[in-house]
């Protein structure tokens, strides 16, 4: 048959994107994906979001859903006109659409050009375990002996004489700002420690003329007044609190080594510290582990426990995040697992409670002209940002990043208590080390592993994703001491994830514009 309806360029955009369908090459081109009132098209190659019709979308959703299209058969077999879909064949052409270069490679200018320089004269964040001990056995932490993540709890404990060497490094090879960071274990089960490195930070700061913060990350049990004072008087101190809401909740995992609840001990150092940073310029913010079962009940129930607790400082922060995966048994809305009902978990491809949660929350305080940020909705202005900058161009460019990979050694550095360097606390000790107090950073490990291995073994399904240019994929998962794994499970969460991201800008954007109008004055963090 003839395509009258179509003129020369049109018909040479058909039979391209009919090609890259039959070959399943249109699957690394874009993402269809669908707001509350329209159809769009990510285009992988410009960065660009296309509005559908119901035509257009029609076509796209046969053309990545069949498995062999033949054009010469597509009006007369699928019931469509071409007539109505010149005018998008038009815009496929002079827009540059389904025009993504077939990646051979990940590129980032400091992974690869700048990669000595960043290393040696940019370190931003030093991260001390300075224990490996804690006092409670929370049933989704990643250390207890029956989960296979991390390493598990042990009696080791930093010294001085690390802790010296290991900021000596870090002054020696960071830029004006520092970050020192105390973890654990239960940090404050050596806080003896973690004074004497302060006061020795704060003694050099100022002969390498640098300015330094601090955060540790407590479960609170231990905490005293004598602990919050040192603390409160340390210009930049910033904590972050482990508590996940009110005593039953609280304590349904956060149980101390004999099986009983922490809360009580937790809200009592709480309380301390709050009251020594009142008025301070020091930050306090806390991080609630959402765990089963999971409703919305309970995350209303955690939204107003923190709003109730009067003698939180304003500037609070809430963030509510998930046990990590394969922490705790059945983690939540991945799977359906029990019988007992009051543990009826959801499928995530039909829902994701706490997102669904924060969504909502996060439309109804826009609606309302409320402040955008507030304890149910904390991060989600990042992820709007995240998107509304995302790359786009008018001509596909051939360098796709490394993902949401740091430079091991420049953004972070995490020294465990023996003064072995890790590239940081969430890929754990579990990984290839990448030096230590005395030699310093093993670049040939890093350049090694953590960067060509990675990426030549990254690229062989990074080649074929949608979603490359915004992949926030990084080495948590996917480098152990037995390799580079790459995890199908992950890929696809990642995928649906950056899927809802888009979703949710773009019923923003057609509710109401100037709703996002707040992301001109944010930065990415």
């Amino acid at each position: 048959m003839e395509m009258t309806a179509l003129n020369k360029n049109q018909l040479a955009e058909l039979e391209r994107i009919t090609e890259f369908a039959n070959n399943g090459e249109i699957h690394r081109m874009g993402k269809l994906f669908s707001s509350n009132q329209n159809n769009y098209f990510y285009d992988t190659g410009t960065g660009k979001v296309v509005l559908l019709n119901d035509d257009e979308h029609y076509f796209l959703s046969i053309m990545f859903t069949c498995e062999k299209v033949e054009f010469l058969e597509f009006e007369e077999k699928y019931s469509i006109s071409f007539d109505s879909l010149n005018t998008f064949f038009d815009a496929i052409y002079n827009e540059n659409l389904f025009r993504a270069k077939k990646p051979i490679d990940l590129y980032t200018p400091n992974h690869i050009d700048n990669f000595d320089t960043v290393v040696e004269n940019n370190l931003e964040q030093l991260i001390l375990e300075v224990t490996a001990e804690c006092n409670l056995r929370c049933r989704y932490c990643t250390y207890n002996e029956s989960i296979d993540i991390n390493r598990n709890f042990s009696s080791s404990s930093m010294s001085k004489k690390v802790a010296m060497q290991a900021i000596d490094y870090a002054l020696s090879h960071s830029g004006s700002d520092l970050s020192i960071a105390f973890y654990g274990g239960e940090p404050l089960l050596n806080f003896d420690l973690v004074k004497w490195a302060v006061l020795y930070a704060e003694k050099e700061k100022i002969i390498h003329s640098k300015k330094i913060s601090y955060t540790m990350t407590t479960n609170l049990t231990l905490m005293t007044e004598e602990f919050a004072s040192f603390f409160s008087s340390i210009s930049s101190f910033n904590i972050l609190c482990s508590i996940d809401g009110p005593m039953d909740i609280h304590d349904s995992n956060r149980i101390n080594k004999n099986g009983d609840g922490s809360y009580s001990a937790a809200i009592r150092g709480l309380m301390l510290l709050a009251d020594k940073y009142k008025g301070s310029n020091n930050v306090l913010s806390i991080n609630v582990v959402f765990a089963p079962p999971y409703t919305y009940e309970k995350l209303d129930q955690i939204e107003s426990y923190f709003s109730n607790l009067n003698f939180l400082p304003e500037n609070l922060q809430v963030d509510i995040t998930y046990p990590t995966k394969g922490s705790i048994l059945d983690t939540g809305f991945m799977k359906k697992t029990s019988s007992n009902p009051k543990y009826r978990y959801h499928n995530t491809d039909q829902i994701n409670p706490l997102w669904n949660w924060q969504v909502n929350k996060f439309k109804k305080s826009l609606n309302n002209g409320l402040q955008y940020k507030s304890i149910s909705t904390s991060g989600l202005d990042q992820i709007l940002l995240r998107i509304n900058n995302r790359y786009i161009s008018d001509n596909p460019s051939d360098i796709y990043p490394l993902h949401g990979c740091c430079v091991p050694g420049q953004r972070r550095l995490y020294v465990d208590t023996m003064g072995l360097f890790y590239v940081c606390e969430r890929i754990g000790t579990l990984s290839p080390s990448i030096g230590d107090i005395n030699k310093g950073i093993d670049k040939k490990v890093i350049k090694d592993v953590f960067i060509d291995d990675y990426i030549k073994k990254s690229i062989i399904d990074c080649s074929k994703c949608w979603a490359i240019r915004m992949c926030t994929v990084c080495y948590d998962g996917r480098v152990s001491n037995n390799g580079f794994n790459c995890d199908n499970e992950t890929c696809s969460g990642v995928r649906d994830i950056i899927e809802k991201h888009l979703i949710f800008y773009h019923d923003l954007l057609e509710s109401d514009p100037e709703k996002l109008e707040f992301l001109k004055k944010m930065e990415l963090v």
